[in-house]
């Protein structure tokens, strides 16, 4: 059962990026770089007081409900929900407060206050409706996300391209996404119906596990999120925000396709493990999840950082040529965050995190020291450089803590060899584009590609019969699925 819903979320998942990056790709022509860069840091922006409103909250819903579920059954889910949900509305509300009428004063904001207080009125709906997707994640409610996931996606690329083309203001498109997030919020409303609840919580597990997430959450904002933009408002220009945000989305639409649908079904499903009975079964999850990732990811950055160049002229044009190196470094640093899902995933599960909260902080630390000392001078590629050292050092701690604490295996032996592959591919494809930039040409190369690196893998023995019978069943499975249209608890 953990495929077909790993590839439900997939499947949904594949739609809502692919409306999300037309959209993106439509705004940044439209607006070019210096107005899409104030645009990319209002997202920013939304995204850091969301975290700070949400913390750990929505990752402690998808823990807790299964085994609440077991427990007190749903009144006991439904209880829990209620609380945590009225808690994010008030720290929502203050930190829209804040930013509004706060903020502006301490930091002399008069200029761009309109800018932020359009900011602020979105922050309390994007909280919510995290909190809500957070419920249906616990509750392994896969279909109803895939519908919420798919509708939101198609709602917000129309309200956002016809706001981009009748207007080109920033203002104006940060309140067409405010009007996106009140209806998307309204949506999952409407899918979650939380009724009354009643029962006995664990409030001091619930409360420790909230408070270390939220901590771990922010020093991962700092790690593996888009930090770097704070510090390009400050040490470079708009445009350069653009370029980063810009290369951080396209790399982020391709390679966390895969890693972010199942991050949503591996943590519910290691709570649910319990007991040394089940220890060997999430060995097997952790060593195949991490293997089927390494295969996936490895290729995709080889080959996208090939065919950056002609990406980025023919996808975003030539005001952006200033981007094509941070967009390389970006397809090529996003490997270890990839892989590392896997060990997130663990961790989290089985209450282990930690681990990745003291990991965090040191690699915090150092990010921010290398943000002032790279960004200054590299703008872009520099926050792409220190983006990307930071995840590796994070994905190596987590996978080390796993291998020595569990004594689980890591699959080093296909990492290694699915690696090798995929550089032959992506040398094949960049060589090409050094003669000839016509880009049907360069798709059904690197299709070829993939194809040479299946086979390379194939020979090497990495993929064996049941990897293949795996992937047509998960094909099989998207394909004569009718769930995504209809809500069904899988």
């Amino acid at each position: 059962m953990l495929y077909k819903k790993a590839a439900l979320n997939i499947s949904a998942t594949v739609v809502a990026t692919f409306f999300t990056a037309i959209c993106y790709i439509i705004t940044s022509r439209v607006l070019g770089p210096t107005k899409m860069g104030q645009y990319s840091y209002a997202l920013w922006l939304i995204n850091v007081c969301v975290l700070i409103s949400t913390g750990g909250i929505p990752l402690a819903l998808t823990r807790f409900i299964p085994e609440l579920e077991k427990e007190l059954g749903k009144q006991g889910i439904n209880l829990l929900t209620r609380k945590l949900l009225f808690f994010t509305i008030i720290s929502s509300l203050c930190c829209s407060l804040f930013l509004a009428f706060i903020f502006p004063i301490l930091k002399d904001a008069s200029s761009y206050i309109l800018y932020l207080r359009l900011i602020a009125l979105i922050i309390p709906f994007a909280s919510i409706s995290l909190v809500l997707t957070s419920y249906l994640q616990g509750k392994q409610q896969f279909s109803r996300i895939a519908i919420t996931t798919i509708v939101g996606s198609c709602i917000s690329t129309i309200i956002l391209v016809v706001a981009v083309f009748f207007y080109k203001n920033v203002n104006i498109l940060i309140a067409a996404y405010g009007l996106y997030a009140v209806l998307n919020m309204f949506l999952l409303l409407g899918f979650t119906r939380i009724g009354k609840g009643k029962g006995t919580l664990k409030y001091k597990e619930i409360i420790q596990y909230i408070i270390s997430v939220s901590c771990i959450l922010l020093l991962d904002a700092i790690v593996w999120d888009k930090s770097e933009v704070f510090f390009l408002k400050r040490f470079a220009q708009d445009q350069q925000i653009a370029f980063y945000s810009i290369a951080y989305a396209l790399v982020g639409a391709v390679s966390t396709l895969v890693p972010t649908a199942l991050f949503t079904v591996l943590v519910p499903a290691y709570a649910s493990l319990t007991g040394i009975s089940k220890e060997k079964e999430r060995m097997k999850i952790y060593f195949v999840s991490s293997r089927y990732l390494a295969l996936f990811i490895l290729p995709i950055a080889c080959i996208g950082a090939a065919l950056a160049t002609p990406l980025t002229k023919y996808i975003l044009g030539n005001q952006y040529i200033g981007e094509i190196g941070t967009l390389r470094v970006m397809f090529i640093t996003s490997i270890s965050g990839v892989i590392a899902t896997a060990s997130s995933s663990l961790l989290y599960g089985m209450k282990r995190q930690k681990v990745i909260l003291y990991a965090g902080i040191l690699i915090s630390l150092l990010s921010i020291v290398l943000d002032i000392l790279f960004i200054p001078r590299f703008s872009s590629i520099g926050a792409a450089f220190v983006n990307g050292f930071a995840q590796l050092l994070g994905a190596s701690v987590g996978i080390i803590y796993i291998i020595r604490t569990f004594h689980f295996a890591f699959p080093f032996r296909d990492t290694v060899f699915a690696g090798i592959a995929a550089m032959i591919a992506g040398i094949l494809v960049f060589l090409t584009t050094l003669l000839t930039t016509n880009m049907f040409f360069l798709i059904a190369l690197s299709l070829l590609s993939t194809g040479i690196y299946l086979f390379i893998l194939k020979v090497c023995g990495v993929l064996k019969e049941e990897d293949w019978q795996l992937g047509k069943n998960i094909y099989v499975y998207i394909k004569s699925s009718k769930q995504i249209l209809r809500i069904k608890n899988t």
